[in-house]
């Protein structure tokens, strides 16, 4: 799993990459609200990361 920022519409977001780094997926999109990077990684919890790691697996198998 790779998390990364990246800006849509002009507003910084966090997002996770596809296990196949072809597709960037909002944290948002499971419903994680961590509004930077540095929030994300000082606060996410064990079971946020097991979600993050299962989407990133997901969605290769999506696109």
């Amino acid at each position: 799993m790779k998390l990364l920022t990246y800006k849509y519409k002009n507003k910084e977001c966090v997002g996770v990459l596809s296990a196949d780094e072809k597709v960037v997926c909002p944290i948002d999109a499971i419903d994680l609200s961590y509004a930077t990077m540095n929030e994300l990684i000082e606060n996410i919890t064990l079971l946020e990361r097991k979600k993050l790691v299962a989407l990133s697996e997901k969605m290769k198998v999506l696109f």
